[in-house]
């Protein structure tokens, strides 16, 4: 049985491999944050679970502790994950996947959807042509159709910048950026895609610790620009 805690958010995981479950849990209940996320959670992982059509969603359940802390059992998906940190624009394999899984889960496109809130490869599980998405305690809904795809790209591009604190660009990721951007929104007119930073800032439920407030203005410059390359 896997077991991790992260300290700073008061919540954890063990994973129950021979079961093939994920239970989830939060401490500090009290604190009106935890109880938001606990509550995303289940909400997004049902959501998604049906739309999947996993048979074990009849299996998701929350469970509570003596109103101290909750546990959220979740069905259990086996793969690996990428290193957040890593120059990923280059695994356009596996971006692709994530695309092709994204289009074939969410709804049709020009209307609102549920939206992960933060896609990034931390909360994505490969497994050869399949990928699943965890973690969905940023969960909202009824955002704008590929929203979540738009934060996936930033993220690609921005966190291995802040992991080698050095806010420079990877080599080849400003134009690995703009070919999967426009791969995925050519022809599309969405109201955030002009201005990403602004939109996410100001249209979702962004933490304050979020990378999207951590970057540079040097760096936030460099992105803007590329952005404005990708969406000629």
């Amino acid at each position: 049985m896997n077991f991790d805690f992260n300290l700073k958010k008061k919540s954890g995981i063990f994973i129950d491999q021979q079961e093939k479950f994920i239970f989830k849990f939060y401490l500090d209940l009290e604190k009106n944050i935890n109880k938001y996320k606990l509550t995303n959670e289940y909400k997004g992982n049902y959501w998604y679970l049906s739309r999947i059509k996993n048979k074990k969603i009849k299996n998701l359940e929350i469970i509570t502790k003596q109103n101290k802390f909750n546990f959220i059992k979740i069905p259990y998906f086996h793969g690996r994950k990428y290193k957040f940190w890593n120059n990923f624009l280059n695994n356009k394999k596996e971006i692709l996947i994530v695309l092709k899984h994204y289009k074939k889960v969410w709804p049709v496109i020009n209307k609102k959807v549920p939206y992960h809130g933060d896609l990034t490869l931390s909360n994505i599980i490969f497994n050869k042509d399949k990928v699943r998405i965890i973690d969905w305690e940023n969960f909202e809904k009824n955002k704008l159709w590929g929203l979540d795809i738009c934060y996936f790209f930033l993220s690609l591009i921005i966190l291995p910048c802040l992991s080698n604190k050095n806010n420079k660009i990877l080599m080849n990721s400003g134009d690995n950026f703009i070919l999967v951007w426009k791969s995925f929104f050519k022809n599309y007119d969405f109201e955030y895609l002009n201005d990403p930073f602004f939109y996410l800032k100001d249209k979702t439920n962004l933490q304050k610790n979020n990378f999207l407030n951590l970057i540079s203005k040097s760096l936030k410059k460099e992105i803007n620009y590329i952005l404005n390359e990708a969406n000629k």
